[in-house]
């Protein structure tokens, strides 16, 4: 904040996107920001967040559809 702030040649080339363009979540999580952060076709990054901290996720069947939507596109 205080480089924004005092060094205005930081601010100048500075840019605010949505959080969901960079870092998208796949799971609804509503102390997140709920379906508002959710991925959607086209965003850049889609983190599953927490999922290898909770046994009672399957990290790699929440992350197949996203590959599956990656290499269709990849492949065109």
């Amino acid at each position: 904040e205080h480089i924004v702030q005092w060094h205005p040649t930081i601010l100048t080339k500075l840019a605010l996107v949505p959080q969901r363009l960079l870092n998208s979540y796949g799971v609804d999580i509503g102390s997140r920001g709920g379906k508002d952060v959710m991925y959607r076709d086209g965003e850049f990054v889609v983190h599953l967040v927490g999922c290898e901290l909770d046994q009672n996720r399957h990290c790699e069947r929440e992350f197949e559809p996203y590959y599956e939507k990656w290499k269709h596109g990849v492949g065109k």
